[in-house]
């Protein structure tokens, strides 16, 4: 059995295949599926490609480049929640406020007819002549 190694494209992006070999997210570019010595060298003719020949080393890297990229989506997801959460916390809050004040005003406002025909005030207060307002 032929000899495996691993390229590394040190470039950014382009996981397609590659002369019909396929690419993963690496922590210096992309990797390659393993390949055999030659393949590889018709690679090295290109700049920005490195061999890799501790294949399992590689792996590790490509796993814990791939744990790294999952751990920060659910951090970003989780902040995400978090924010919409005290959003809705906040919105919650502030119309339980707007009510409070709105129930206050009303009462205010109750209370103020009331004292006004308790104390026998029943002058019109829309400026019109004595007689001349409108009945509903």
């Amino acid at each position: 059995m032929s000899k495996t190694v691993q390229v590394v494209r040190q470039k950014p992006g382009l996981l397609t295949p590659i002369n019909g070999v396929a690419f993963k997210p690496h922590a210096e570019g992309s990797i390659s599926e393993p390949i055999t010595v030659e393949v590889a060298e018709k690679f090295l003719c290109a700049p920005g490609y490195v061999v890799v020949e501790d294949t399992k080393a590689a792996e590790r890297q490509l796993a814990a480049a791939e744990q790294k990229a999952a751990d920060e989506k659910a951090a970003k997801e989780a902040a995400e929640k978090e924010a919409a959460a005290t959003a809705a916390a906040a919105k919650a809050a502030a119309d339980a406020a707007a009510e409070k004040a709105a129930v206050e005003e009303a009462g205010k406002k109750a209370e103020a007819k009331g004292s006004r025909s308790k104390s026998g005030d029943t002058k019109q207060t829309t400026g019109a002549p004595e007689g001349e307002g409108s009945v509903f």
